[in-house]
């Protein structure tokens, strides 16, 4: 997801620019504010005919192309913004890093971090620019856990990253979830289950759109199956299923969860694991290892009825 704009505060920005340019940007922003980006698309690139090199405005505009799904043209207007305002462009860093990989990504995330920390002893009170330096922390050990993790210091980075995350916002989800991950990588099961138990406290109960993003959820899950406690990923991915039933990972953690306690339900959750898949597009290959896991559990499935048959039958003769 890209990193947002605000509204609120950009009304007020308004009043720098001459009358036309309000005008073209408020209809800009109501219409995102509607998501329909296309048209705003319109509008900011009106309002840059008349201001060319203004950092807010490329800034709206390549994030309204990162919703669009436009990555190329995202990327041609966000590095043009950061050039135009190099000193007030965090949300063009944080989405450059995005879609970016490896190296170039933590480069735009060290860049984006020292517009925040100067931000941070500006105003060492305001909690919401020291959870984004948190979040940024988090993003950053990411990429050590994920593009980078071969790089030599990546484990010494990511213990240095997470700390300053949790440093900064003890409640970072997110940043207890990477450390979780980590803990695993680094073979200390018992810790990491209690770090992410401590993750997964602060958002099981609240309201969805209060919980992290569903992937971490997702991951979250797949810890839990690797700590060998199905059972704990099970609420997790259930409610995963409530948000969008048209996930593939989704269905297939369910299958796995269930693989050595309801066989039905698990060969029913691998099914819906295929049925999405082919209605993704998902390579061949793929798909014939879920037909595959498929033909396993109907073999499991078909051994336990005869089994449960046949004693039923020997108990039926012993009377």
């Amino acid at each position: 997801m890209a990193a947002s704009m605000d509204v609120a505060d950009q009304a007020s920005e308004h009043e720098e620019y001459d009358p036309v340019v309000r005008k073209l940007l408020g209809h800009a922003e109501s219409l995102a504010a509607a998501f329909k980006f296309e048209a705003a698309v319109q509008f900011y690139e009106r309002a840059l005919q008349i201001v060319p090199s203004d950092g807010s405005i490329l800034e709206d505009l390549g994030t309204i192309y990162l919703e669009l799904g436009e990555p190329e043209k995202a990327r041609e207007t966000l590095l043009r913004a950061v050039e135009a305002s190099p000193e007030s462009c965090t949300v063009s860093l944080l989405n450059l890093a995005q879609i970016s990989e490896g190296d170039e990504a933590l480069r735009f995330f060290r860049e984006a971090e020292r517009l925040l920390v100067a931000a941070v002893e500006h105003a060492p009170d305001d909690r919401n620019i020291a959870s984004e330096l948190s979040s940024v922390y988090c993003a950053m050990a990411e990429v050590y856990l994920t593009d980078s993790c071969f790089a030599e210091d990546a484990e010494e980075q990511c213990e240095k990253l997470l700390a300053r995350c949790l440093e900064l916002n003890p409640e970072n989800a997110e940043g207890l979830l990477q450390t979780a991950s980590m803990r695993l990588s680094q073979q200390r099961p018992h810790d990491a289950l209690e770090v992410l138990n401590s993750s997964v406290a602060l958002w099981q109960d609240l309201e969805m759109s209060e919980k992290p993003p569903l992937q971490a959820r997702l991951s979250a899950a797949k810890m839990y199956i690797e700590l060998e406690q199905p059972h704990t990923a099970l609420p997790i991915l259930e409610d995963a299923l409530h948000e969008n039933d048209r996930i593939a990972e989704t269905w297939y953690l369910l299958c796995v969860c269930h693989s050595n306690t309801d066989r039905v339900a698990a060969q029913e959750c691998v099914e819906r694991c295929i049925e999405v898949m082919r209605a993704d597009g998902e390579d061949a290959q793929t798909i014939q290892d879920m037909l595959d896991v498929r033909e396993q559990l109907k073999t499991l499935n078909d051994a336990s009825e005869a089994d449960e048959e046949a004693a039923a039958e020997e108990a039926a003769g012993g009377e």
